[in-house]
């Protein structure tokens, strides 16, 4: 169990894996990042990474018009690449908006295929984004880490 000491979140991640933290302060932004030993960013081998990052809420909805404001969003950004339209999600005891997607990302020894998954969640005034990434060959494995990690992710009251 990782608790994030001044956000506030709880989530379990897998044994091993690396925790990082990165600021984004022009947004306003915070991410924490959970990285598979295996994982290299600069070349894509081994990939296998979740993600977390809290901001502001810039839509100035709550409730369902919160989540369908961020469907809309996700389909705009994944139109191309959506293996789900989006659909509701439990994440710990919050409700949140998710999209299952593959596409190609250019690393430094090229293209590689990853699968992912992207939901959003509003807490307290807070946006909460929380994306799985990680190469294809690795989907199975992936999305049983992904399930576990949104069923026992709790971001602050």
């Amino acid at each position: 169990m990782y608790t994030h000491p001044t956000l506030g979140f709880k989530a379990c991640h897998p044994n091993g894996w690396a925790v990082s933290e990165q600021e984004d302060p022009e947004e306003a932004a915070r991410w924490v990042t959970f990285n598979a030993p295996t994982s290299n960013r600069d070349t894509g081998e081994g990939l296998k990474l979740i993600a977390v990052r809290v901001s502001p809420n810039t839509t100035g909805k709550s409730g369902d018009e919160f989540l369908a404001t961020s469907a809309v969003s996700l389909i705009n950004e994944f139109s191309e690449w959506l293996i789900e339209w989006p659909y509701a999600v439990e994440i710990g005891d919050s409700e949140g908006v998710e999209v299952n997607y593959q596409m190609g990302l250019l690393f430094q020894a090229g293209r590689v295929m990853v699968v992912g998954w992207k939901a959003y969640l509003l807490a307290g005034d807070q946006q909460w984004l929380i994306q799985a990434v990680g190469r294809t060959e690795y989907r199975d494995e992936l999305a049983g880490i992904h399930d576990e990690f949104l069923a026992h992710f709790f971001p602050p009251a």
